[in-house]
């Protein structure tokens, strides 16, 4: 084995990069780890808000595999995926990684382990082993059974992998590294962040990310017309970020085209990971169906409100309301609830998602697991 051993890691969303941010910093602190960060996908489309820039201000330059995605149809994923499996070959031959990490259950992700897997270079998956209401639930395993290293985010997680048959020296349960930098306070203050965004001091406002019906694209602009109706009963500040690259993301946005005018709402292609934890920090509530109003939240003490069925079977805290058939009279009460103060008390972090420190420890495995023939030989244990 060389001295020098190379870790690839790949992101190819906006928020998932900031998942890993704690890993990456462990890993370059060490001279004997040279990092070779991948960007893809969302994150080299400037329709999305051209996010890899954000990306290099913290990992430092990347290779670049483009996938000139041209639009949210179903076959133009699915090709856009073929084109960065090929892309990943490439990347992947010329760097030669010793480990490739990946995160997540977004197509990318699984095109690159199925890059690796064929050119026998190990992967390692965080996030594995969760369940949740769309096509993402469905790949999220088919992942983790091309993996070789699994850091799941929860101990149920954690479970379902060894269920799914993989060694149990290969699955390691440190929690999620998304709570890490929320729970090491290394984001935005809130005053700075009021000021960035014109929210006044004393101001209660709300966020809201509104993602794609992926299981059926079609109701996407029912259910995103709901939401931002709902929210605009509220008469609340609202923070609205812009939808992932999923199928139907038109939808999503041609419904948040039809509230651009209205007064208390802030629409936003991308707000930046350690901004968006500076704004979860005072916000009153989270509203909508990103996996970020379930893992972030009780680490900020912020109710959430989770409209729909994307996030159905996902881990979560006592800080949730679900609304899973939408109405904007439900998503109204429901968001009115979540302020109470009544609601407020009952809100504690159980810290289901671990205890902050999950990056720092997947990069010392990432560092000193042995490498060779038996990281890469699979078995099966049932």
């Amino acid at each position: 084995m060389a001295d020098k051993r190379t870790i690839a890691v790949l992101t190819g969303k906006r928020g998932g990069f900031g998942a890993m941010i704690t890993m990456v910093e462990a890993l370059k602190r060490d001279p004997k780890i040279s990092v070779e960060p991948i960007t893809t996908d969302m994150h080299l489309n400037p329709f999305f808000g051209d996010t890899v820039k954000e990306v290099e201000r913290s990992y430092g330059p990347t290779h670049r595999v483009p996938t000139d995605q041209k639009d949210d149809t179903s076959e133009e994923r699915a090709q856009t995926l073929a084109r960065t499996m090929a892309g990943m070959v490439d990347i992947l031959s010329k760097i030669k990684p010793d480990v490739l990490v990946t995160l997540g259950d977004r197509g990318e992700v699984l095109a690159a382990a199925n890059a690796a897997l064929e050119l026998n270079i190990p992967v390692a998956h965080i996030l594995g082993g969760d369940t949740a209401g769309n096509r993402d639930g469905v790949r999220i395993h088919a992942i983790t059974k091309l993996a070789h290293l699994h850091f799941p985010a929860n101990k149920d997680a954690y479970k379902r992998i060894l269920k799914l048959g993989e060694e149990k020296w290969r699955v390691f349960d440190f929690g999620s590294t998304y709570i890490d930098l929320a729970v090491q306070k290394k984001f935005t203050p809130n005053t700075e962040v009021r000021r960035k965004y014109n929210i006044k001091p004393d101001e209660p406002y709300l966020l809201c990310i509104q993602h794609p019906t992926t299981l059926d694209e079609t109701r996407s602009y029912d259910e995103a017309k709901t939401v931002y109706e709902g929210l605009k009963r509220t008469g609340m500040r609202t923070i609205i970020v812009w939808p992932c690259s999923d199928q139907g993301y038109s939808l999503v946005l041609k419904a948040l085209d039809e509230y651009k005018n209205v007064p208390q709402f802030s629409i936003h292609k991308n707000i930046e990971v350690q901004d968006f934890w500076g704004l979860m920090d005072g916000a009153s509530a989270m509203v909508g169906n990103s996996s970020s109003g379930l893992m972030e939240t009780p680490y900020f003490n912020l109710p959430s409100v989770t409209v729909g069925h994307r996030q159905d079977g996902r881990a979560r805290d006592t800080n949730g309301i679900v609304v899973a058939e939408p109405t904007p009279e439900k998503v109204e009460k429901a968001v009115l609830r979540a302020i109470s103060p009544a609601f407020k008390k009952k809100v504690k972090n159980h810290f289901v998602f671990g205890k902050g420190n999950a990056g720092e420890k997947i990069a010392h495995v990432l560092k000193t697991i042995p490498l060779g023939e038996k990281l890469l030989r699979k078995k099966i244990t049932f």
